[in-house]
């Protein structure tokens, strides 16, 4: 009787896959790690912007108030704004007690100021009646 005898080391094949699911295993924890971090760091950046927008916000209406504070004209229904830079000035204040919200409105709208404060929109403001 001619016999193959075929020895098949089963440990060592069962050792070396586990090996490989260890290193596969790895691999995921170390790639889900990074990216938690990318998450948070983006969540950290995005908190700061919005913070340093309020910011913003709150020193402009400060200069808001204290300009109208120091103003020499009386309070009329004629159009007042002031002036922040060459081209943009502040129209009004905008102020939501109940939900304790006060932010200045600026007379051009683009995406910058947006994320600041609120922006006029459209129409021209001498001509617009309420």
């Amino acid at each position: 009787m001619n016999q193959i005898i075929f020895n098949y080391d089963y440990n060592s094949k069962k050792k070396q896959f586990f090996e490989n699911k260890k290193v596969l295993y790895l691999t995921i924890f170390i790639f889900a790690i990074i990216i938690i971090i990318f998450i948070l760091f983006y969540i950290i950046y995005n908190r700061y912007t919005i913070s340093r927008n309020n910011t913003i916000s709150e020193i402009i209406k400060n200069n808001y108030y204290i300009s109208t504070l120091y103003s020499n004209s009386q309070p009329s229904s004629n159009y007042n704004a002031i002036q922040l830079s060459n081209s943009i000035s502040i129209i009004g204040l905008i102020e939501i007690p109940k939900i304790n919200i006060s932010y200045p409105i600026l007379s051009q709208s683009n995406d910058d100021l947006l994320k600041i404060s609120v922006c006029r929109f459209s129409r021209s403001i001498a001509k617009s009646q309420w």
